[in-house]
């Protein structure tokens, strides 16, 4: 629902043209996409675990607003819609782990993550 907002604000207040590269774009983005989170757990009483996974990636955002740095999502990825699907079946936390890597790797490549920004 609130994905609908996705880009309406950024519209009216940039006129560039690609401003899905903007920062501004990006934490409204993350934040929306948190909020909405917050408000499924809520809606739907959810296992906290999936409170804690929004709040973990809100540590990435808040990261990122201050160094607009998009490698740290490589580290605070979005998993909650991952493990909102596979919270229907019956799996160990083996399952959950290797997903967590997964979309780690997915982060990476999506970022252009360069490690020698961390060493």
């Amino acid at each position: 629902m609130l994905d609908f907002t996705d880009n309406v604000f950024t519209r009216f207040r940039s006129k560039i043209q690609y401003v899905y590269k903007s920062q501004f774009y990006h934490i409204r983005d993350k934040i929306i996409d948190s909020l909405s989170y917050i408000l499924v757990w809520y809606v739907f009483n959810l296992d906290p675990i999936f409170l804690y996974l929004v709040f973990y990636r809100l540590i990435g955002v808040y990261w990122f607003y201050h160094t607009n740095d998009k490698n740290v999502f490589v580290f605070f990825p979005d998993v909650f819609k991952e493990f909102l699907f596979l919270s229907g079946f019956k799996l160990n936390n083996t399952i959950y782990s290797i997903v967590f890597i997964l979309k780690m790797a997915f982060e990476y490549f999506l970022s252009g993550f360069k490690l020698d920004n961390y060493i």
